[in-house]
């Protein structure tokens, strides 16, 4: 069996530059696959990565500037 990793919410804030307040109204709302273990909130790095490229508007070219 693979070893999945698992992400707390700082650490995403941390590794995508997003506002830790802003992740942690997401896993209130649900916005996105979270674990509840015990108090803390866990992120698949599979499910992350996952539900970022089905929530992407579009790539930026940066050629086209």
């Amino acid at each position: 069996m693979q070893d999945k990793k698992y992400f707390t919410l700082r650490e995403l804030s941390e590794r995508f530059s997003i506002p830790l307040s802003t992740l942690r109204r997401w896993a209130s709302e649900r916005r996105f696959p979270l674990y509840r273990v015990s108090n803390r909130i866990l992120v698949s790095g599979d499910e992350w990565n996952e539900w970022i490229q089905q929530h992407r508007c579009g790539v930026i070219d940066p050629k086209s500037s």
